[in-house]
């Protein structure tokens, strides 16, 4: 299966404003479904995904991407690998990831049929879902750890 060519931001799965993490020259890859899913059906989810919630496609457009970062790896990075990990193991569908201290990298996409999925697309926002949460329960954390320690002064 052969890649398409890069296509500038006004495509058709950016009708009106591009990401706005996007430099106005940059070219973004055509998202390419698997055989199975070739409709525009999964267009609008996919669209949120990449416009609000700053995930990319992957230069070949068969997968989606994304760096999450937490505050610290214990309460943040591993807690978010650990609980996604329950829902990659309820799909039987699993990521790319690396993870660096408090930095966790994810890349969604189908081997077999290759290309993009609803499950990639269902993970990915399960990832942001869990994200979310993991986050305000760090940030609750630091809170309480911060009045702790201004307690004990």
């Amino acid at each position: 299966m052969s890649s398409s060519p890069s296509r500038p931001y006004t495509s058709a799965l950016y009708p009106e404003d591009p990401p706005s993490n996007l430099h106005p020259a940059q070219h973004l890859p055509e998202p390419l479904f698997t055989a199975e899913e070739r409709t525009s059906a999964a267009q609008p989810q996919l669209a949120h995904l990449l416009t609000t919630q700053h995930w990319s496609l992957t230069p070949d457009g068969k997968g989606l991407e994304k760096e999450f970062r937490f505050k610290g790896f214990r309460r943040g990075a591993w807690r978010f690998m650990a609980e996604v990990a329950e829902a990659i193991n309820a799909a039987n569908h699993h990521p790319t990831w690396t993870n660096t201290f408090n930095r966790v990298r994810v890349v969604w996409t189908t081997h077999r049929p290759e290309g993009l999925s609803w499950r990639d697309i269902r993970l990915a926002e399960r990832c942001e879902e869990v994200y979310e949460r993991v986050r305000r329960e760090e940030e609750e954390a630091a809170r309480e750890t911060k009045k702790k320690k201004a307690d004990e002064a």
